[in-house]
């Protein structure tokens, strides 16, 4: 999987923030409580927003591992936590590779690492995680490599957090003519091979929930809706222009 830049990753964070359920972060938490160590396992970290907007709201001591195919991505991941977390008023120390995160009643060791994920699955560092989590992921992957991943997590009974799937849906204001025929190009197009073999596109929220039932998870499932007002101009039209030239 390629082609999503550090730019587009950063235009987007603050959207994904805003929309992220924070009941879901809350059950989360509970879930897997604050005591002791929490081992986290991040796919498809990119520059490392989805810990960015977890660690805190986890609370507790974690050690988070940031897994991505884009070495570039990853050596954003320092930085750009190291800003984000002065901007904060938390601790922050860090170089390529690795960090150490604090802030109030939260905790975090990182580590970043290059791997496959299509291609290496099976070195995946599953043991011992508490948490397997990505963001905006599982609509670019195919059944053929989700499949194998959960049957793996259940193995170690670990807690999973996917979140900012793409479930087919979009409006747009004012409404235009040609609206419904460039969505169901765009819908067409996401079915495509984006690294891991047909991808699952807006059926993949869908499909992992019924496989985790089957695996005999509790699935808790919430919207994550982009709604982007004029603040989010430039956004909107980095969304529409990716979304036309798909189509």
């Amino acid at each position: 999987m390629s082609g999503f830049s550090a730019e587009w990753l950063s235009l987007r964070e603050e959207a994904d923030t805003a929309a992220r359920p924070s009941a879901l972060a809350r059950t989360l938490r509970r879930r897997l409580g604050t005591a002791g160590e929490r081992r986290v396992l991040d796919l498809g970290s990119g520059t490392g927003a989805n810990l960015r907007y977890l660690a805190p709201r986890l609370g507790g001591r974690q050690i988070w591992r940031l897994v991505d195919n884009a070495p570039g991505l990853l050596e954003e991941t320092v930085p750009r936590t190291a800003r984000w977390a002065h901007q904060r008023g938390y601790h922050f120390s860090g170089q390529a590779g690795g960090f150490h995160l604090s802030g109030p009643g939260f905790a975090v060791t990182g580590h970043t690492l290059s791997l496959n994920l299509h291609h290496e699955q099976n070195r995946l560092p599953l043991t011992g995680c508490h948490l397997v989590t990505a963001s905006a992921l599982l609509d670019l992957v195919s059944s053929a490599w989700l499949v194998p991943l959960l049957g793996r997590c259940g193995g170690q009974g670990a807690v999973l957090c996917f979140a900012l799937t793409y479930d087919g849906r979009a409006d747009w204001s004012p409404p235009l003519p040609e609206d419904a025929q460039i969505l169901a190009l765009f819908n067409r197009h996401q079915y495509g091979d984006k690294g891991f073999g047909p991808a699952l596109g807006p059926t993949a929220s869908d499909a992992c929930a019924a496989r985790l039932k089957h695996l005999g998870y509790r699935v808790y499932r919430r919207p994550s809706d982009w709604c982007l007002g004029p603040a989010a101009a430039r956004l909107q039209a980095a969304l529409a222009e990716g979304i036309w030239a798909a189509a």
